[in-house]
């Protein structure tokens, strides 16, 4: 390392390219840092996705509660087709609650096989850097997973959901589970994000955001 010729500031550099030099700062010590966000290498590749439900939201109902009972339909579910060569890395998740009383209890990521669903898929996985090929995911929001088999809980969103109703005043509507990887949807799989109860009236925004990476030959 310390043969490398130093360099003060950023090095560019392109695939396939060895590193080559070492980066110094201007007192000429060693620079060892992330030089961006988490995600931006995943992202400038093109392999992140988000699925959301509409920005306004969706109204929770009996069948979404966790876990998800055979063909219900659910507030938002990724599923990830038969043969579609990628796993889906969840990176994280989040739900703001917009209106109405929320069930007590956290929120569940519940998942169940996706071979069998034969509902047509309503909700689109965006691209998060824009020109990006279309993901291979379906989506699903507020719509009955027909043929669909019964969910089990993998675990907990990390958020306990408040029993009162909100208003001006109500802490944590908005919240950010992040997953970082420690959930991997493989090919014939669903994840879908499930309430602990139905509440009331209760309407909430919720996102997925995952990578795709490709599964070893």
């Amino acid at each position: 390392m310390d043969d490398l010729p130093q360099i003060v500031g950023p090095i560019p550099q392109g695939d396939g390219r060895g590193a080559g030099q070492q980066r110094t700062d201007r007192t000429n010590a060693a620079v060892s840092t992330q030089g961006h966000g988490k995600y931006a290498e995943q992202t400038s590749r093109g392999t992140v996705y988000c699925l959301a439900t509409a920005n306004t939201g969706a109204t929770v109902a009996a069948g979404h509660v966790a876990p998800p009972a055979a063909a219900a339909a659910t507030t938002l579910t990724l599923s990830n087709p038969v043969g579609s060569g990628v796993d889906f890395e969840i990176l994280y998740a989040t739900l703001s609650h917009l209106t109405g009383t929320p069930g007590t209890g956290a929120w569940a990521y519940c998942v169940s096989p996706s071979s069998v669903i034969s509902a047509t898929p309503n909700a689109t996985a965006q691209p998060q850097k824009v020109g990006s090929a279309a993901s291979k995911a379906l989506g699903y929001t507020a719509t009955a997973l027909t043929a669909g088999l019964v969910h089990t809980t993998a675990r907990l969103f990390a958020n306990s959901v408040f029993a009162a109703a909100i208003d001006a005043a109500t802490q944590n509507k908005n919240v950010l589970d992040e997953v970082d990887g420690s959930i991997v949807i493989p090919p014939g799989f669903i994840l879908t994000l499930a309430p602990p109860a139905t509440g009331t009236s209760h309407v909430v925004a919720a996102q997925i955001v995952f990578a795709e990476v490709v599964r070893p030959s």
